[in-house]
């Protein structure tokens, strides 16, 4: 079958940016509720083509996306700051690595992470991007190995973190 990746998800909407967003006041507890009920609504309707086979996490600090996002120079990127980035940095960390984040979905519970080292720039470095290359590669292909549900089905409020 098919591959495909995508930059973001409905899963690092949910555990990174609206937790963020959550966590820094700017969501009130209704606001999270109602959200959390959207999601989980759109995966059991979009389940059969939104279960995670594996993340990529492409990790880098904070400083150095703030330095990529500056020599990108995009007009809707010019307001972020640093401590943004360490909070999102953060529930990344919280997520992907330490896997402390309570997830509500089995499938992405259960996902693998392929953690890539790309605090190096690589945009130039043929040899670098040969190397993140052939990682993912050989990670794509131990998915095939591993039995992944079709579709994703939200846990019940009782269930908790994947733990490490």
């Amino acid at each position: 079958p098919p591959v495909r990746v995508f930059e973001r998800s409905l899963f690092s909407d949910r555990y990174v940016f609206a937790k963020t967003l959550l966590e820094a006041g700017h969501l009130q507890p209704l606001e999270w509720a109602i959200y959390q009920d959207w999601h989980e609504l759109l995966l059991r309707h979009l389940a059969p083509h939104a279960a995670p086979h594996g993340f990529l996490y492409l990790r880098a600090s904070p400083q150095t996306c703030l330095e990529r996002l500056r020599r990108r120079a995009r007009s809707e990127e010019g307001g972020i700051q640093l401590g943004y980035l360490q909070q999102l940095h953060g529930q990344h960390e919280l997520w992907l690595v330490a896997r402390a984040t309570e997830i509500h979905c089995e499938a992405a519970r259960r996902a693998p992470v392929l953690v890539l080292d790309v605090e190096q720039d690589f945009e130039h470095d043929v040899a670098r991007q040969g190397l993140l290359m052939a990682q993912v590669e050989a990670f794509v292909t131990s998915l095939g190995a591993h039995s992944v549900p079709s579709h994703p089905e939200p846990l019940s409020s009782g269930q908790g973190a994947v733990s490490a």
